[in-house]
């Protein structure tokens, strides 16, 4: 950024220099008054202006201090004490007293305070954000943005009284192109340490969350009037897109890099439940990368889209981005966390359907498609879940005690064990995966068939189902070794959150007739059959022993 000196604008270095107006002239200029106040102000405006060209800027804050007194209230005097102790590194005095100044009915004095203001913001935001800008914390940006935009209102300021001060106006594009060039730099850096953090599972769903949150910005653009401000909004959620497609590669990274690591912790026998063949963890790896590549070809197909016209096709491939970020959910994600995210999810879709029940004239206040194709994600995650269960199964009759620790929720993560609460938290994993791989296929089923209904729009039909899924989705949870206090409230609320943004993203109903759901239940049907064949390929990754991860 430019060192801005007050009245001549920017340069590339060297000390400010703040000149003061010569107040003085002015003074010896009009007739000699009787009072010998207006003298004295004469004489120490004087003084003020030879220690301000000796840069003792010290004695001439002194000095104009004294004029101010002998003659108060005079905005030239002010004007100039500010520039004594602007020079004299006094901003915060040198601000008061420019705005103090800039009340003047002078148009030309106003206009050099407003200037010099903008200049003092900025050189404040300069020493804030140091040698290093790029490396500053989110609170430091904060801060100095704010400083950048207090200079941005004093520039634009100073252009309303002289519409031509190029100086002002040059400063302000310096401004502009230096936010733009930094937040750039910030969202790179941002990017890297996420992707640097952040493990496989949490990346993911860091992916999906700002996917999600995409598409519900292109949602709310499609019945929307064409305006600049959609035109805006559309161009804002084309970049972000785009953007969001970048993190792939490196997803595809962390996929390769997890899935390749050594699984089994010292000690734990060897063996096709322990450790996967080397073919085994290759298949697997081409097969999560592969749709790692589909999910960004339909995050830049979403973008085109949005660029091209109207957004309800990007709002299709963004759906279709976050059903192939699901698959790959599917295979890495814990077996416990799986079921907590069921039940979150399904107690939220319940939610959304119960009051339209209970009041169908309030049908409206529901999008049963978008419901629906949520609903579906549980299904998905039904159906799942016995597979995951009976390969959990199969990996605990393998583990050490010190793989246990790791693999159990809330179990210890460092030093040796308690015996007996591994052994009950251990029983209770046990326990929930024989009750997933009995209960999980009804919780598939009632979840497709409440999807179903509420494709065509059947809410009192859908919720029972819902319910029902609910229910059995507990079941298999309750053995489930209980997560500390802290965890419980993050689901909460992450889930009120969720069901915040799909309460503000709601959408007026679409319709669907009975042939048009059954057709696209159909759809459904053929698609569930295609993710099973790629599912056995999958099997021997969907119980991946280690720590349960924080995700839902």
């Amino acid at each position: 950024m430019s060192t801005y000196h007050p009245q001549y604008g920017p340069t590339t270095g060297g000390p400010s220099k703040y000149k003061p107006a010569l107040a003085l002239l002015a003074l010896l200029l009009m007739p000699v008054p009787a009072l010998a106040g207006l003298r004295d102000a004469a004489q120490k405006v004087k003084q003020g202006v030879r220690h301000y060209n000796e840069q003792d800027y010290t004695a001439a804050a002194k000095a104009f201090a004294e004029a101010d007194v002998a003659q108060p209230d005079d905005p030239q005097i002010a004007y100039d004490r500010a520039c004594a102790m602007a020079a004299a590194g006094d901003v915060d005095k040198a601000t008061e007293l420019y705005q103090q100044a800039a009340l003047s009915p002078d148009r030309t004095l106003a206009t050099r305070c407003y200037y010099n203001l903008g200049c003092l913001a900025a050189a404040k935001a300069r020493g804030l954000f140091g040698e290093k800008p790029e490396e500053a914390a989110p609170q430091v940006r904060q801060e100095g943005l704010g400083l950048l935009a207090s200079a941005v209102g004093y520039y634009r300021d100073c252009l309303k009284l002289e519409e031509n001060h190029t100086d002002a106006r040059h400063n302000l594009e310096v401004i502009r192109l230096w936010i733009k060039h930094m937040q750039a730099l910030w969202e790179e850096r941002d990017r890297q340490k996420q992707r640097e953090e952040m493990n496989l599972l949490e990346f993911l769903m860091m992916i999906e969350a700002r996917q999600r949150e995409l598409r519900a910005s292109s949602r709310s653009m499609v019945a929307a009037p064409d305006s600049p401000q959609r035109r805006q909004a559309l161009t804002t959620t084309e970049s972000s897109q785009r953007s969001l497609a970048e993190e792939i590669e490196p997803l595809k990274e962390k996929i390769a890099g997890e899935l390749q690591q050594p699984q089994q912790a010292p000690g734990t026998p060897s063996g096709p439940a322990a450790t996967p063949a080397p073919a085994d963890v290759e298949k697997a790896v081409n097969i999560l990368t592969g749709l790692a590549d589909e999910t960004a070809q339909a995050m830049i197909a979403a973008a085109d889209q949005l660029d091209a016209g109207p957004p309800g096709e990007a709002v299709k491939q963004q759906a279709a981005a976050l059903e192939k970020l699901d698959q790959i959910y599917m295979v890495v994600v814990p077996f416990p966390n799986l079921v907590q995210r069921a039940i979150a999810t399904q107690q939220g879709l319940i939610e959304q359907v119960a009051p339209i029940v209970e009041e169908p004239d309030q049908q409206d206040q529901i999008d049963f498609g978008e419901a629906a194709w949520n609903q579906r994600f549980v299904a998905r995650w039904g159906q799942v879940l016995g597979p995951k269960a009976e390969q959990g199964l199969k990996h605990l009759e393998t583990m050490d005690p010190a793989a246990m620790a790791a693999a159990v929720p809330g179990g210890p993560r460092g030093g040796a064990p308690d015996p007996e609460a591994l052994k009950q938290q251990m029983e209770g994993l046990k326990q929930s995966m024989e009750k997933a791989v009995e209960l999980a296929p009804k919780v598939q089923e009632l979840a497709d068939e409440a999807a179903a209904d509420l494709e065509q729009e059947k809410p009192a039909d859908a919720l029972p189902k819902q319910e029902e899924a609910l229910k059995l989705l507990k079941e298999i949870a309750d053995p489930l070794p209980k997560q500390d206090q802290q965890q419980d409230q993050q689901q909460q609320d992450q889930q009120q959150s969720d069901q915040e943004q799909q309460q503000q993203q709601k959408q007026q109903q679409r319709d669907l007739s009975k042939q048009q759901a059954e057709s696209v239940l159909r759809k459904a049907r053929d698609r569930q059959r295609e993710r099973r064949e790629m599912e056995k390929q999958l099997q021997r990754y969907l119980y991946r022993p280690g720590q349960v991860e924080k995700d839902w």
